[in-house]
C-alpha cells in the first residue's frame, strides 16, 4: 500500500516538484543573496533528506501502532511489542483457527420445507479414500464400484447470528468438509443451497458453489455465508465424470466453533512448521528426524505463496514435496489431512493443518543398516 496525504499518494512527481518550490522559496527567504538556480539547488538535497527522515518516521510508527494494537494478531512485530519474551507463544495466542474436527452437526429440519436427502451414486458414510478419513458425523462420497451420481442433503436449520458466537468462542461459522474434485470443469460440482421456512414450504434464496480448483484426497473446510434472510441449508453435489479419478465426498453442514491456535495444539506435539512462519510461533515444538526418520506431525503451520489462496496452497513448499526431497513429504501420503480455515483478521498467507493416521507412533525398532549398490545398477529413488 502506497502512503498518501488526503488522497494523493507520495509518488505523484507533480508532489515532489511542488515539494522542491517550497524549499526554494524557504531558502530565498532565509538567505536572500542566493539567487533562484542556487535556491533550487540547495532546495533538492533538503527534500530528500526531509523525505527520508520522514519515511523512517512514518515507516516505525506504523509498525509501532500496529505492534501495540496487536494487528494482525499473527504479525511478529505485533507479537514483539505485545509480548517481548515470548511467553504467550507468539502468534499462536492471536491466531484463531475453526476447530472443525469437533463441530458439531447442524440439526436437520423437521416440518415444513424438511424434505428428507437422496442419493443416488454417492454411498452413505463412505464414498472417500479410505486412508484420508474426515471426522465423525455424516458424510457421502463418489468413489464406489459404480463411480459417478448425484446426492441432496436433507435441509440443516442454520443457527441464528446469536447462536454463532461467544465470549469464549467468537466467530464460530457454520461449515462443510469435502474431499475429492473440486476443480472448476472437472465434471463435479457441490453447492450450497440456501433457503427459507415459509409456512409449509422452503423458499430458494441463493446457490452458492463450494470449491478451489483442487483434485485431492484430502479433506477442505469450505464456511457457509448465508444470505440475510436465509434459516436453512442444503448440500448438493453431482459427479458426472463417470470414472473413479473424478470422485467427490462432502458431510453434513456443522457448526464449527473458532479457537486460538495456542489452545488447539497439546504440548509438546510434533508441529511441522514452515520456515517464513517459524519464527513467530516459539512454542511448537518441530518434528525430530532422527536415523533419516521424520517424527510424524499432528498439525502444520505454514505459508501459502499467495494471498488467500486454496485450502491445500501450504502444502506446495518444498518442505512438503517428495521429488525435492522434503523432509516432510511423507506426511500427506501417510496420514489423513484436514485443513483448518483461519478466522479474521489474520495473516492471509497462513494455512493450518491437522493430522490424524491409525498407525502408532513409537511402536516400532529402527534396525539400523546399510548396502553397497554400484551406481549403474541403482534406480532413481530406488
Amino acid at each position: 500500500m502506497r502512503p498518501s496525504l488526503g488522497g494523493l499518494t507520495l509518488d505523484h512527481p507533480l508532489l515532489w516538484l511542488a515539494l522542491v518550490a517550497v524549499a526554494a522559496l524557504i531558502v530565498l527567504r532565509v538567505a536572500r543573496p542566493l539567487g533562484v538556480g542556487r535556491a533550487v539547488v540547495h532546495a533538492v538535497p533538503l527534500v530528500l533528506a526531509g523525505s527520508l527522515a520522514a519515511s523512517v518516521v512514518t515507516a516505525v510508527g506504523v509498525f509501532a501502532v500496529a505492534g501495540c494494537r496487536g494487528t494482525p494478531p499473527g504479525s511478529v512485530w505485533a507479537q514483539n511489542v505485545a509480548d517481548p519474551v515470548g511467553t504467550r507463544c507468539g502468534a499462536a495466542a492471536g491466531v484463531r483457527v475453526l476447530d472443525v474436527a469437533r463441530a458439531t452437526t447442524l440439526v436437520p429440519v423437521s416440518g415444513p420445507g424438511g424434505e428428507p436427502g437422496s442419493a443416488e451414486g454417492f454411498s452413505p458414510g463412505g464414498g472417500f479414500f479410505p486412508g484420508d478419513r474426515p471426522p465423525p458425523g455424516p458424510v457421502w462420497g463418489s468413489l464406489t464400484d459404480r463411480p459417478g451420481g448425484s446426492a441432496t442433503s436433507a435441509w440443516y436449520a442454520l443457527p441464528a447470528l446469536s447462536d454463532t458466537g461467544s465470549d469464549t468462542a467468537p466467530g464460530a461459522a457454520p461449515v462443510v468438509l469435502a474431499a475429492g474434485n473440486l476443480a472448476a470443469g472437472g465434471g463435479t460440482t457441490l453447492t450450497a443451497v440456501y433457503g427459507r421456512r415459509d409456512g409449509a414450504d422452503m423458499a430458494t434464496l441463493n446457490r452458492v458453489g463450494l470449491g478451489d480448483d483442487a483434485s485431492s484426497p484430502h479433506w477442505r473446510t469450505f464456511p457457509l455465508r448465508p444470505p440475510a434472510g436465509a434459516d436453512a441449508v442444503r448440500i448438493e453435489a453431482v459427479d458426472a465424470t463417470g470414472a473413479q479419478h473424478g470422485w467427490l465426498a462432502f458431510t453434513a453442514p456443522a457448526l464449527a466453533r473458532a479457537v486460538p491456535l495456542l489452545d488447539l495444539l497439546p504440548s509438546g506435539t510434533p508441529v511441522a512448521l514452515g520456515w517464513q512462519v517459524a519464527f513467530a510461533h516459539p512454542c511448537a515444538r518441530p518434528p525430530a528426524v532422527v536415523g533419516g526418520i521424520t517424527e510424524p506431525a499432528t498439525y502444520a503451520i505454514t505459508r501459502a505463496a499467495e494471498p488467500d489462496g486454496p485450502p491445500l496452497a501450504g502444502l506446495a513448499d518444498m518442505a512438503w514435496q517428495a521429488d525435492r526431497g522434503g523432509v516432510y513429504a511423507h506426511v500427506p501420503r501417510s496420514q489423513s489431512v484436514l485443513a483448518l480455515p483461519t478466522v479474521g483478521p489474520v495473516d492471509p498467507y497462513l494455512r493450518v493443518y491437522a493430522f490424524t493416521s491409525p498407525l502408532a507412533r513409537d511402536a516400532y525398532v529402527l534396525v539400523p543398516g546399510g548396502r553397497t549398490v554400484s551406481g549403474a545398477d541403482a534406480e532413481v529413488g530406488g
